[in-house]
């Protein structure tokens, strides 16, 4: 697994970005890693940001650039970050029009992990549940069995991801801060209607240092390969 910055340039400014770009950052991703021959399991990404950028509206203006994106990948290939230099990623819709290539890229380094740290989310957290009508629930940190749900998520996406189950299933969260209400990420564009409720905040997790790194690797809850579930620590 790896993470890499990319720092992406634009003959706009500002540049206009649409807050709901999930899906779309999801798909142009996906090309990016099959056009380069990448042989990914699982990929996760966080929000672009900026040295001086804001939200107006459904849009984020940056006006300083370059704008920085984190991605996450899970992959056994060797790979060489340049061969993601010069790739344009296009928003075009009719209130915008935005042209994107990354212009460098950085290393993540991978930091030193054990079996108890705080994390703060960069992009929400969603944990759902089915009720009896076979309904998707989007659960808050509020919910009584809502670490369960995120320890049998990150469970199931290691053993999608690594073929086997962790050597522990030893894992805790535990929300020590809520850093904002609900956030709704609009996903009509894959399921008609469909908007993915989530949650930032501030955790410790505890328990198993494999799964700890797992989890700042794949993302926390579900969605995470549409950008949702990214979290750092808090150093």
């Amino acid at each position: 697994m790896m993470r890499i910055k990319f720092h992406f340039q634009s003959y706009q400014k500002p540049a206009i970005l649409p807050i709901y770009y999930h899906a779309e950052i999801k798909s142009w991703f996906e090309s990016v890693l099959k056009e380069q021959k990448i042989d990914y399991k699982a990929f996760n990404f966080g929000k672009p940001f900026s040295n001086n950028f804001q939200k107006r509206l459904d849009r984020n203006e940056f006006y300083e650039l370059p704008i920085y994106w984190i991605f996450s990948i899970a992959t056994n290939q060797n790979i060489d970050p340049s061969v993601f230099v010069g790739k344009k990623l296009i928003f075009k819709d009719k209130f915008s029009d935005c042209e994107l290539w990354i212009d460098s890229v950085e290393w993540i380094p991978k930091p030193n992990f054990n079996n108890e740290l705080i994390f703060r989310t960069v992009t929400p957290v969603c944990a759902t549940k089915k009720n009896e009508e076979d309904r998707t629930l989007f659960m808050s940190p509020n919910y009584n069995n809502y670490e369960e749900l995120i320890k049998n998520s990150l469970i199931d996406k290691y053993q999608k991801i690594n073929g086997k189950l962790p050597q522990s299933d030893d894992f805790h969260c535990e929300v020590k801060e809520m850093l904002s209400r609900t956030i709704m990420i609009n996903l009509e564009s894959v399921e008609p209607g469909l908007k993915v409720r989530g949650f930032e905040f501030e955790m410790k997790l505890s328990g198993s240092k494999e799964l700890i790194e797992f989890a700042w690797e794949a993302g926390l809850g579900e969605y995470t390969d549409f950008g949702l579930g990214m979290i750092d620590i808090i150093k």
